[in-house]
């Protein structure tokens, strides 16, 4: 089956009408198909015989789903790949996240016929969403925490909201008119979290040339998803999003606003920054995560400045300039304040 067709068809099948919201009859629809999914694709359990692991918290049964694409050295630090799939409306929830359910289901397949050195871990987790998030039963925070303490991880790749076009204000026609490439932008945060995340995304943008990606400090948005349990525990982890977008949880956010061309650019991102990983992370993990306050050792910074540079070419001074910013983007105080800028501009659209 064909790439996009793969992702179309997932994220169909994800996006109900009813939603999937934890609790009610859609989430547990939601739950059978993903896990005959990773059945059909043939993934091992994390553990035991199930790819389900269960938990319980204030009363509410909550499920993760987590397969494994066996590499040919375990002993290795494993990669991981992850989405939540629960939903906040009882509406199709496509972009929030059945889209990133369906890369990361892409992507186990892919590497399911292709091979890695390291273990591959598919993790599909549940209750991101209020009133569960960045609370104890947060179901990434709960595999994490109950699961993955005796394991380094080398890399961890989370994902949210990442199939849908950026919106730049109509008040703001000056930028609409000088960036009309909102349908290839996409963020990055975490490169700050490990030194070699920087090559292994420059190596991996290389290979899938067409998304505008812009990296930017973690501080700058905060933690928005899935990624929060792995940055505090020390882990390398890169976290990839188009912000919240115009239907960012509301009823309109079903398929008609998908763009799959991007979906579908988006996963060869996602597979291309595996493979650099692969080959490229040591073979002991080892975590080396900066503050803010660091500005010397700020690995990041120059991939952060290369990126804008990239994205925005020749204007982006003007960009700075429609900004209210100032003509300097050399310090970790000047980029993070233009990535603010575009942030709230963004939301915005």
């Amino acid at each position: 089956m064909h790439l996009r067709e793969m992702l179309e068809r997932d994220t169909a099948a994800l996006a109900l009408p009813e939603g999937r919201k934890v609790g009610d009859p859609g989430h547990e629809v939601a739950l059978r198909y993903l896990e005959q999914r990773l059945k059909e694709i043939g993934l091992s359990p994390f553990k035991g015989e199930s790819f389900r692991l269960g938990f319980e918290r204030a009363g509410h049964h909550f499920t993760n789903l987590v397969g494994v694409v066996r590499g040919r050295d375990s002993a290795l630090p494993p990669l991981l790949v992850g989405a939540h799939y629960d939903s906040c409306v009882r509406g199709p929830s496509a972009d929030d996240n059945a889209t990133a359910v369906a890369v990361a289901l892409a992507t186990a397949s892919r590497f399911k016929k292709d091979g890695l050195q390291r273990d591959l871990y598919i993790a599909l987790f549940d209750s991101e969403e209020p009133p569960y998030f960045l609370t104890e039963s947060m179901g990434s925070k709960r595999f994490y925490e109950d699961h993955c303490q005796g394991i380094d991880f080398g890399l961890c790749v989370i994902m949210d909201l990442i199939g849908h076009d950026v919106e730049f204000p109509a008040a703001l026609a000056g930028i609409r008119n000088l960036f009309p490439a909102g349908s290839e932008l996409l963020a990055v945060t975490g490169c700050e979290s490990h030194s070699s995340l920087p090559k292994i995304m420059s190596q991996a943008i290389k290979l899938e040339p067409t998304l505008k990606v812009l990296a930017l400090s973690n501080s700058v948005v905060g933690d928005m998803s899935d990624h929060h349990a792995f940055r505090l525990g020390g882990e390398p982890y890169l976290f990839l999003s188009c912000g919240e977008g115009k239907y960012y949880h509301d009823l309109r956010d079903d398929l008609n606003w998908i763009n799959f061309d991007k979906v579908a650019k988006v996963e060869q991102l996602v597979a291309a920054v595996i493979q650099s990983a692969d080959g490229l992370l040591p073979e002991t993990a080892e975590s080396e995560l900066k503050s803010d306050s660091g500005l010397s050792s700020d690995h990041a910074l120059e991939f952060e400045i290369s990126q804008l540079r990239a994205v925005f070419g020749e204007h982006l001074p003007k960009m700075q300039y429609l900004l209210g910013l100032g003509a300097s983007l050399t310090t970790r105080s000047e980029v993070n304040t233009f990535h603010r800028a575009l942030a709230r501009l963004v939301r915005r659209g």
